[in-house]
């Protein structure tokens, strides 16, 4: 009989002390993984610090030490050709091809147009309204405007798009209920214009609305574009918040659907070459091209936020920007080229033969030659939310918070002729490696927890050594 009790005490013993060794290793194990899934750096802008993650999410300290990626050397300061103030807020630019038409369009109601030289050409006043975007044609033939009053309710109010010549004349003005938020231009004897919001719409150079594509239930047309010849438009659509995805949607002039190309997460910009043969587009987190038969030729991850995206005619030439960086890449997908830097780059554009990459960013304007050098930087107060390039490259428009208004040449010159350039910032390395994903521990348990656990060992322990 005592051999049996001192059998099962040392039963009790045995399974209590295991018990109280896996609690220790177990808690143990928690105290030393104290970083959270995603690394011990939780900013709220950090797309990795969400549930859909993108497939190389950059890791924690890279994310934080961005800076700049080139060494500046002495060059002569930028200078802008000239300035102007058009509203209180924003203003949106446009430039023509040829680089002697200035659009631009602003919170106030205020659309303008300017030479190159500055000189303003007219000016088109609507109080109480705002306008939302503005585009130009190739041949600087014809300008359009979205106009909407922005303090009126979404159902008392009337969104419109208004059409002039280069001389300022109203052409004509058609108005809808729902939303337009982007618009694109055609040029030619006929020139077409389509516009995006809730709707996509396809509008005749006499006004009268061609066909219209319902973007859906809480979708929105973010972007929309034209090939050169207008037969085909592209939109870029968000889905809403509701499944935070998007498609590409390609129509031709007729209304009949090409392509539904979904993407994977909210879709903002599009772009096409001169023919509509290829595709470029942007989500929050992916650069696509695509073939216009939907097919995918390529694409590419990014954990910082893409906001823009800009395409040469032939589309050998793709920028795109991010928050932190300017990407280039080759019509194959190969990155050719980044430039990093502090803060976002909102709005890239690109000259026809792909030579010259201008940027906006919370700083300042950029302009980067092919190769990747950057030429000048000139420095913004407010951050830069446009900006257009004309298509040889040697005009820049750009459009800033601050409702300034700033036109260059590709030199960075107070004059309209190239200078001898002496001096050039220094090239920036090619594409350097995006780092992998850095894998982090389960994140440590709770203090009250492993609190409760390390006395429960305790007690455990203690009931060992009483137990006779």
């Amino acid at each position: 009989m005592k051999d049996n009790d001192f059998s099962q005490c040392t039963l009790r013993r045995i399974r209590s002390g295991i018990l109280a060794v896996c609690l220790l290793i177990f808690i143990l194990a928690g105290v030393g993984s104290a970083a959270t899934p995603h690394g011990d750096i939780a900013e709220l802008e950090n797309p990795c610090n969400g549930t859909r993650t993108p497939e190389h999410c950059l890791p924690p300290s890279y994310w934080t030490n961005a800076g700049n990626s080139t060494t500046f050397m002495k060059s002569d300061a930028p200078s802008r050709l000239w300035s102007d103030t058009i509203g209180e807020y924003y203003a949106h630019v446009g430039i023509s091809g040829d680089g002697r038409s200035i659009i631009a369009g602003s919170d106030t109601g205020s659309l303008r147009m300017y030479d190159r030289s500055g000189k303003v050409l007219w000016t088109v006043s609507s109080p109480n309204n705002s306008v939302y975007a503005v585009a130009i044609s190739a041949d600087g033939e014809h300008v359009a405007a979205l106009f909407s009053d922005p303090t009126k309710p979404s159902d008392e109010n009337e969104w419109q798009v208004r059409f002039f010549d280069r001389a300022g004349n109203p052409l004509w003005a058609w108005s809808n209920r729902s939303a337009l938020l982007t618009i694109a231009i055609v040029p030619g004897s006929s020139p077409i214009a389509a516009a995006g919001g809730s709707h996509l719409f396809l509008l005749e150079g006499n006004g009268s609305p061609v066909w219209s594509e319902p973007s859906g239930f809480y979708k929105v047309v973010r972007d929309v574009i034209c090939s050169d010849d207008g037969e085909f438009i592209a939109a870029a659509i968000d889905h809403g918040p509701r499944t935070r995805q998007g498609e590409i949607l390609v129509m031709n002039r007729n209304g009949t659907i090409v392509v539904r190309f979904p993407t994977a997460y909210q879709a903002s910009a599009v772009r096409t070459d001169r023919q509509g043969q290829m595709y470029t587009a942007i989500d929050d987190y992916r650069l696509y091209s695509l073939f216009r038969n939907g097919t995918l030729a390529w694409h590419f991850s990014s954990s910082p936020p893409f906001r823009s995206v800009a395409m040469t005619p032939d589309g050998n030439g793709i920028v795109a920007a991010s928050q932190y960086f300017v990407r280039f890449f080759n019509n194959s997908g190969i990155q050719l080229w980044n430039y990093q830097n502090q803060g976002y780059f909102n709005d890239v554009g690109i000259s026809d033969d792909g030579t010259v990459i201008v940027a906006g960013g919370d700083d300042g304007v950029y302009v980067f030659e092919k190769n990747g050098n950057l030429r000048w930087r000139f420095p913004t107060q407010k951050f830069v939310s446009d900006v257009d390039v004309s298509d040889r490259g040697d005009y820049l428009a750009a459009g800033t918070k601050g409702t300034v208004v700033l036109f260059f040449n590709r030199w960075g010159n107070a004059t309209l002729t190239e200078p001898v350039q002496q001096t050039r910032i220094a090239s920036i390395p090619t594409t350097h490696e995006i780092p992998e994903p850095q894998k982090t521990q389960p994140a440590s348990l709770n203090f009250f927890v492993q609190l409760f656990m390390i006395g429960a060992s305790v007690f455990l322990i203690f009931r060992n050594s009483d137990i006779p």
